[in-house]
């Protein structure tokens, strides 16, 4: 099961707008629910320039689910950079983790392609400075978890070498280009180290949840950084968010026996709610969990 790590949907809100056919109740519950979160916002931005800060929080939009740690401090630095309305180190920082990122996929999965030509181009090197040659290296191993991955990371390269290198056009566009660069992270990160609908490894069809399909369970990508994370379960198993971080709860009898993809989707989607696994703290001893932090 696939649970995220790091996320921050606060943006959806300041981009809700009453509607009209909204309750009364849902409205006035709509404008506390705006006013705590600005109040909220003045306190961590600060009060200078706040309706710049707050209106490029919400042209920034959610920071997307990630599954993987490393990534997500700076991603938010560049973020909290670009709130303030320091676009040029946003706009920089966003295209150094692009780097990083590329980086770090080709030299944590490049040992599981010793065999293949790619492997000798990046077999003794400890950075990657040339994004054309790491793109096309983990599109050649079949890294990316969807087209538009290797798009917005092109895109990304374009933005970098405009904005790193001399171009006078840098300053007519630069909060422009910063927030066009953290968009396209935050696209990289939602659909391959998040949970996507793009992605190739999702089961489809649960509901609520978000499982790994049985045939992307050798997937390099995914044993590297998904698997380590994903408890296996049970269609039984339960969640209790705890003081402690998220518990996972599984029965430790469950019946061992291979079933489809589609059958665990059957059975995960159509169980009864009373039959699922206890969540207490600490679990009864038929009682198997998993704890994330």
């Amino acid at each position: 099961m696939v649970y995220p790590f790091d996320f921050d949907t606060r943006a959806e809100l300041l981009r809700t707008e009453i509607q009209d056919s909204w309750e009364e109740k849902i409205k006035a519950q709509w404008r506390t629910n705006r006013e705590s979160l600005e109040a909220s916002l003045r306190k961590e931005l600060g009060d200078h320039n706040f309706d710049m800060k707050l209106k490029n929080v919400r042209d920034c939009g959610s920071a997307p689910f990630s599954i993987v740690s490393y990534h997500n401090p700076l991603y938010h630095q560049a973020r909290y950079a670009f709130y303030h309305g320091y676009y040029y180190p946003a706009l920089l920082a966003a295209c150094a983790l692009g780097e990083r990122m590329l980086n770090h996929m080709i030299l944590d999965l490049r040992d599981e392609f010793s065999g293949t030509e790619q492997y000798r181009k990046v077999a003794r090197r400890n950075s990657f400075d040339n994004w054309d040659v790491a793109i096309s290296t983990l599109e050649a191993w079949d890294i990316f978890q969807a087209d538009c991955v290797t798009a917005d990371f092109r895109a990304l390269k374009r933005l970098r070498h405009r904005s790193v290198h001399f171009s006078p056009e840098t300053y007519r566009t630069l909060r422009e280009d910063a927030l066009s660069a953290l968009q396209h992270l935050a696209s990289i990160i939602r659909v391959q180290f998040g949970f996507d609908g793009a992605a190739r490894w999702m089961l489809p069809g649960t509901k609520g949840n978000r499982f790994i399909k049985k045939d992307s369970e050798a997937d390099p990508f995914l044993v590297k950084y998904y698997l380590p994370q994903c408890p296996l379960v049970s269609p039984m198993f339960s969640i209790n968010f705890l003081p402690q971080g998220i518990g996972f709860f599984d029965f430790k009898d469950t019946e061992d026996r291979e079933v489809s993809d589609a059958e665990f989707a059957r059975l995960y989607n159509e169980r009864d709610p009373t039959l699922i696994a206890p969540s207490k703290v600490p679990p009864e001893d038929n009682i198997v969990w998993y704890l994330r932090q």
